[in-house]
């Protein structure tokens, strides 16, 4: 049986000041990307050096809602050469408001507008090629989501999918750039229905991932085929294996209240409701780890991002995911 090591070969502290929350990592894993929230209600994006070689520097400040920031640094913020980011920011046209997205380097330079100028953009996620991301949109008087794809150098946005009487909540674009996987919500209000979706990009067909109805938290493996999410009830986490067009739960990776996949998805690195920090290799066993209240929050580059629970910290460490039999 093979099992999974979770080896933390350096463990840096990259901020450890004020409410700092959802750290992101460069595809490169050279850069982490966090949110820091500040006194007079706006929100600041820093950037570091994953290695804490260099200062943090502030590459932006928005007054959106804290909860939209931190879903458009959950899944793919960064640009695949790790060299822009992408965040929320309001806006106000004819009096009625909106939240859109803007781009950013790295350094805090080239800040500018992108992809939708009006209406509410409330997830948006960079695709693994190119510098082009997806976005969901809602003009400010209605409900329904429009999923769309905005390329920065030619400034084009085209939709991709829109559907009466859904709400997209998540978008995550797979890294092998075949396709977006997409949490929707549909049905009434009061009582939404869940569906995990994976939206072909060259067929523009969807098809809905079985025993996804209440799935969470979307990541994809490396290679683009696995899907990971978090059952929101039971705290179990799935995988959704795209060559076999099957979901099942991975064995002793329970209890869980964040889980992110390590490489191409040999193994997942979680954090239990305990406290406890866990990986599970996929048909192995379970070992936990004694660095008590940090939230696993992105993996790349051989390097797990964390968080400290409260917001008290941001930690970068270096893994390494032995096999022994």
């Amino acid at each position: 049986m093979l099992a999974a090591l979770l080896v933390l070969l350096g463990l840096v502290t990259i901020a450890d000041e004020g409410l700092v929350f959802q750290p992101a990592l460069s595809p490169d894993g050279a850069f982490v990307v966090y949110a820091r929230a500040e006194a007079d209600g706006s929100t600041t994006l820093h950037v570091r050096a994953s290695s804490g070689a260099t200062p943090a520097v502030e590459v932006a400040r928005t007054r959106a809602p804290i909860d939209i920031v931190a879903r458009y640094l959950f899944q793919r913020p960064w640009s695949a050469d790790s060299a822009w980011i992408v965040y929320p920011a309001p806006t106000e046209v004819g009096g009625v408001p909106g939240i859109v997205p803007r781009v950013v380097g790295r350094d805090g330079t080239g800040d500018r507008a992108a992809g939708p100028s009006e209406g509410y953009v409330e997830v948006a996620a960079f695709a693994a090629r190119g510098d082009r991301f997806f976005c969901t949109h809602r003009g400010a008087l209605g409900d329904d989501h429009e999923v769309l794809f905005h390329d920065l150098a030619s400034n084009e946005t085209r939709t991709m999918r829109a559907e009466k009487g859904e709400v997209v909540a998540e978008v995550a674009p797979s890294p092998d750039d075949r396709s977006v996987a997409l949490l929707v919500l549909s049905g009434d209000p009061l009582r939404r229905e869940r569906a995990l979706r994976i939206l072909d990009l060259a067929t523009g067909d969807a098809k809905v991932v079985p025993a996804s109805s209440r799935a969470n938290l979307l990541r994809w493996s490396a290679d683009g085929r696995r899907l990971f999410f978090l059952d929101v009830v039971e705290r179990q986490v799935f995988l959704y294996d795209t060559d076999l067009g099957q979901t099942h739960a991975i064995r002793d990776a329970g209890d869980a209240v964040a889980a992110t996949p390590i490489g191409d998805g040999g193994a997942v690195v979680g954090a239990a409701r305990d406290g406890s920090v866990f990986t599970v290799a996929i048909g192995g066993e379970r070992r936990s780890f004694a660095v008590p209240g940090l939230v696993p929050t992105s993996a790349a580059g051989g390097k797990v991002a964390f968080v400290r629970r409260a917001g008290a910290a941001v930690i970068v460490a270096d893994v390494d995911v032995e096999e022994s039999k």
